[in-house]
């Protein structure tokens, strides 16, 4: 019985993502990622504070699957929670546990949660998001084929470039204007592209146009 139970719960742990990634896209990654969150508040800060190191950005090849392909075989092969330990919801969640039940953290955790906020902060912006985050990474894959996603109306676009700016991946929403190939497995539908088009050019719809 307990077996079924716990059967039962996997199930639904694995199931509710997936169905959700697939109908909405990776909106964990936008909406509900603390670390992800952690680190738009920084770029506020470093948009107010006019902090030029932290604006800066790159385009390097995006490796997320790569490493979550590697960490999995690691996983399964040692037995151990490889993949787990470079999750950055996941450790974050393990660290404020561990803070509230013993009162300390743990110096692996809170050093690798460390790491990714300087190097958004010092190196460049979202560089984690954007290229390491295994978690994003399989999240992309699925979200590939969402239902919900983002339209440009041609006739509204005046081609200010105020979506392409805003983009955190640099996905440039114009391409919609004439056509040209977007990449959905990275767009996580933030929707930061539309709240700031001064025309309302871009929506979200569920239908395939």
């Amino acid at each position: 019985m307990a077996s079924r139970v716990l059967l039962v719960s996997f199930a639904v742990t694995a199931l509710v993502p997936l169905a959700v990634t697939l109908v909405f896209g990776r909106v964990f990654c936008s909406w509900f990622c603390p670390v992800g969150c952690a680190l738009e508040l920084v770029q506020g800060q470093s948009r107010r504070r006019r902090w030029p190191a932290s604006r800066r950005r790159f385009r390097f090849r995006d490796e997320r699957l790569v490493l979550l392909g590697i960490l999995l075989v690691l996983s399964l092969a040692l037995g151990l929670p490889v993949l787990a330990n470079l999750d950055p919801p996941h450790v974050l969640g393990r660290e404020l546990m561990t803070l509230g039940t013993f009162g300390t953290l743990s110096l692996a955790g809170s050093g690798f949660l460390a790491a990714i906020l300087l190097l958004d902060v010092i190196v460049f912006s979202r560089g984690w998001c954007n290229y390491l985050c295994p978690s994003g990474g399989g999240l992309a894959l699925l979200g590939r084929w969402r239902r919900l996603r983002i339209r440009l109306d041609k006739k509204l676009c005046t081609r200010c470039g105020d979506c392409d700016r805003i983009c955190p991946y640099y996905l440039e929403p114009q391409r919609l204007m004439i056509d040209e190939p977007f990449d959905w497995q990275k767009c996580d539908n933030c929707g930061l592209c539309r709240d700031v088009c001064p025309e309302g050019a871009i929506r979200y719809t569920m239908k395939k146009e």
